[in-house]
């Protein structure tokens, strides 16, 4: 019940015998017996009252919130469909590196020109 063993148990009532005596015994247990069912029905009066007022205030916050809505559907970027969206931009890309080389082509030609400068030069190093 309260997690007291039987010899537990058979401790406590022998120590109300002695406490208590055999004639007022019947009356204390009586006494603790109400006290139990009083405490047992408050608790439920209390539990249910708590469960009443968490289901109400669920089902407000259900009623306020409003229903989650879709997200918009893609639409095309300035008038060209989605499906040539990659298409437009491949076709760009070829004219804008054309006119902005990169470093690394750069340094390569610069690279392949400083090699011819050199053997028409003449001069050979030898390890």
């Amino acid at each position: 019940m309260f997690g007291i063993g039987p010899g537990e148990l058979i401790l406590i009532l022998i120590l109300a015998l002695i406490v208590f005596g055999p004639n007022r015994l019947p009356e204390v247990a009586r006494t603790i017996g109400k006290t139990l069912n009083e405490f047992r029905k408050t608790s439920e009066e209390v539990t249910s009252a708590v469960a009443r007022q968490l289901d109400l205030s669920e089902a407000a916050s259900k009623a306020d919130s409003p229903a989650p809505t879709p997200p918009p559907a893609i639409q095309p970027v300035h008038g060209i469909p989605l499906s040539k969206v990659g298409e437009v931009v491949v076709a760009d890309a070829p004219a804008a590196q054309d006119e902005t080389p990169t470093p690394a082509a750069a340094a390569a030609s610069n690279a392949n020109e400083a090699g011819d400068h050199a053997e028409a030069g003449g001069t050979e190093q030898h390890d």
